[in-house]
């Protein structure tokens, strides 16, 4: 057999091998064998031009649905469009905006000013108790020496070093004098015993 004949053979059966093959496959996923690729194609158009029909069918009414249902506005809905509304109502509109923010800046900056009172105030507080801490003693001892009223008492201490201190004062100022500061000895005497009798006085009490 000459080799040209084989090879013709050989291709034969190639294509009929390819042929089954692909028959097989189709006959497995449509679970029947078509007459034809033809018929296949065909089918597959018409079912694409049946969806399409169904889907401008259905958008259709859906469309007109809307428009006449959803997106319409009745007569006897109130739409509360004012169309006497001029410019000149609009700048009082803009006049008012800009008012209100005014106000609002000041706002923000009137509670800026009070949060930082605030945390004055705040501090000022936390140092007066740590001063309360230190001369709580003070109760202690008023109740052991039976001063009363400790308020009026200390009132009147504080007042008395008030005035100590302004005679002190005084006195520095005098002792600057050219004629005094041959008394300075004297006045630094005089301020020791001064002092002893205020912390004996401090005691007492």
């Amino acid at each position: 057999m000459p080799k040209q004949e084989k090879r013709q053979q050989h291709s034969q059966i190639t294509c009929l091998n390819d042929i089954a093959i692909k028959n097989e496959i189709i006959t497995e996923h449509f679970g029947f064998l078509p007459i034809s690729f033809e018929e296949v194609e065909q089918g597959t158009h018409q079912v694409e031009t049946l969806l399409e029909n169904l889907v401008d069918k259905y958008f259709e009414q859906f469309e007109i649905y809307a428009l006449h249902k959803i997106f319409t506005i009745r007569e006897n809905v109130t739409v509360g469009v004012n169309f006497d509304v001029d410019e000149s109502m609009n700048e009082g509109v803009d006049k008012e905006i800009e008012l209100l923010r005014k106000k609002i800046m000041a706002a923000k900056a009137f509670n800026l000013k009070l949060k930082k009172q605030l945390a004055i105030d705040e501090a000022r507080i936390e140092k007066l108790k740590r001063l309360e801490n230190k001369i709580s003693f003070l109760r202690t001892e008023a109740k052991a020496h039976n001063v009363s009223p400790l308020p009026d008492t200390l009132r009147f201490i504080s007042d008395q070093l008030l005035a100590i201190t302004k005679v002190y004062n005084n006195l520095n100022e005098s002792v600057k004098d050219e004629k005094l500061k041959q008394y300075e000895n004297t006045i630094d005497e005089r301020e020791k015993f001064i002092s002893m009798m205020v912390l004996r006085h401090g005691k007492s009490l």
